[in-house]
């Protein structure tokens, strides 16, 4: 037997409370399975690619939440922080796995990230969060390269790094003098 909600209001409650208490529970196996059951029904809902997305990855599924979270970002291609979204993952990836994944794999992985911020620079280019993580990025880039004996090599991505945080503190700098120097609302 199927219990119809009374609403649709309440049955989206219902759903909500449901997918936070297998979430709660750590059944994100569960929770998963929901949400793609709920996506087939409505295949463009960008809340629920976001949700499955964020649990795919606390899962440790990177590839399935990097698909999730570049759909989220083709579907709404001028919102920045789409992409940013996938750069953030990215590093994440290349940061945590370090050693447990191939270096080629982890150079794709850092590269996918640097084209992804770069499509949120393209939007804003003075995104300083986007910058910030562009720095860890190419950090990320030259971290295998030293740890390989390739010094030399290692040597553009990190200067690269750096030119890139000084224009991230830059920007900040920027963007704290101006919000001093405006006026106060009346």
């Amino acid at each position: 037997m199927t219990l119809k909600a009374p609403t649709p209001d309440d049955a989206a409650k219902v759903e909500t409370y449901y997918l936070s208490l297998l979430t709660s529970a750590g059944d994100n196996e569960k929770a998963i399975a929901f949400l793609e059951k709920k996506i087939q029904k409505a295949p463009t809902d960008r809340d629920l690619m976001s949700q499955l997305a964020t649990l795919q990855a606390k899962a440790g599924n990177f590839d399935e939440a990097l698909k999730w979270y570049e759909k989220i970002a083709e579907l709404d291609p001028k919102t920045k922080t789409n992409w940013y979204t996938v750069a953030v993952l990215c590093w994440e990836r290349s940061n945590k796995a370090g050693m447990t994944i191939t270096p080629e794999e982890r150079t794709a992985i850092i590269q996918h990230g640097i084209d992804s911020i770069d499509k949120a620079l393209a939007i804003d280019p003075e995104y300083t969060e986007a910058i910030a993580y562009k720095n860890l990025l190419y950090r990320e880039k030259a971290d295998p390269l030293h740890l390989a004996g390739k010094d030399k090599e290692a040597q553009e991505p990190f200067a690269e790094s750096l030119r890139l945080r000084d224009q991230a503190m830059q920007l900040m700098q920027k963007k704290k003098a101006e919000a001093q120097a405006a006026p106060a609302p009346s």
